[in-house]
């Protein structure tokens, strides 16, 4: 697979990224044909678009960047629709499979974890790592 795990985002936004968007059980996609599907490829303006939150860096596949993000599935467009994501297994090619299940990890936790289990003050995402720390816990 030539997918780099990354937490350090690149310092500009790319020209496209891929964006393993969820919303409860499921992620969205592209329909290409009735047993092929693809992940969002998209442009910055159009994510500006599309209302994500807990939009997360994930690293990059080939190259490309991949971000996971949340977001409302009443604001999916015409071109998209979400599916639950075990019915992707299959129609995807194994190495965004792959890339799937990490993303939903990652979605998980920062949808789940948002405040620290020691003190319970919210965390904030370290630049350089996925791990999420609260100011006054060391």
């Amino acid at each position: 697979m030539d997918f780099i795990k990354t937490a350090k985002e690149p310092d500009t936004f790319p020209g496209k990224a891929y964006f393993l968007i969820f919303s409860k059980n499921n992620i969205l996609i592209k329909e290409e044909s009735e047993n092929l599907v693809s992940i969002p490829c998209i442009t910055k303006k159009s994510v500006a678009h599309m209302q994500l939150n807990e939009t997360c860096f994930l690293g990059k596949l080939k190259g490309i960047a991949c971000y996971c993000a949340h977001m409302p599935p009443e604001t999916v467009t015409d071109m998209y629709k979400f599916i639950n994501l075990r019915a992707l297994y299959g129609k995807i090619d194994n190495d965004f499979w792959s890339i799937a299940g990490y993303a939903r990890q990652i979605h998980d936790w920062n949808i789940n974890f948002k405040f620290c289990g020691k003190c319970g003050v919210e965390t904030t995402r370290k630049k350089m790592n996925m791990q999420g720390c609260a100011p006054n816990v060391i």
